[in-house]
């Protein structure tokens, strides 16, 4: 409600003002809103996202050490990510909350393991995650895994669009 009456008072004051006054004060605020308009704003997309566990415990994935990395990716029509998390093995459906964010050029996906730690034991699971409709050819991925009260980036590369 303030803002309102101070715009009237505002156009109400111009009423007193000379036309030439008039004149350069309608032109600065249009001009202002001009500069306000073309500032590039922050985009937020919204383009097709599924997400998911592949069953099962994964022990081939291919990687030689704890260190290496499974982390895969194909960007044609649709972005296409396969990427590895740690986990109990027991359950071993269903371990992980996933959500996911996109900003401009960049997709943060948070993976959480969110089931029982019913085992003395620790798994591989491959996470399988599909992006379409997406606008730009490259993007800047992040995974980020959130335990308790932290989050810690699993990977985080710049991925391309061929073909």
């Amino acid at each position: 409600m303030e803002h309102v009456l101070g715009i009237l008072h505002w156009i109400t004051g111009l009423f007193s003002l000379s036309s030439y006054r008039k004149l350069i004060l309608v032109s600065l605020t249009y001009l202002t809103v001009f500069l306000i308009s073309c500032a590039k704003p922050t985009e937020t997309i919204s383009p097709n996202f599924v997400g998911y566990q592949v069953p099962g415990c994964n022990q081939t994935t291919g990687t030689r050490t704890l260190s290496d990395s499974c982390f895969s990716y194909r960007f044609n029509g649709a972005l296409l990510v396969d990427l590895c998390a740690t986990g109990n093995c027991c359950p071993d459906a269903e371990r992980f909350s996933i959500k996911h964010n996109f900003q401009n050029d960049t997709i943060v996906v948070t993976i959480a393991d969110t089931a029982a730690q019913s085992c003395r034991c620790i798994c591989r699971y491959l996470l399988h995650f599909e992006f379409g409709d997406l606008p730009y050819n490259s993007y800047m991925f992040i995974c980020r895994r959130e335990d308790y009260s932290s989050q810690v980036v699993i990977y985080s590369l710049r991925v391309y669009r061929y073909g």
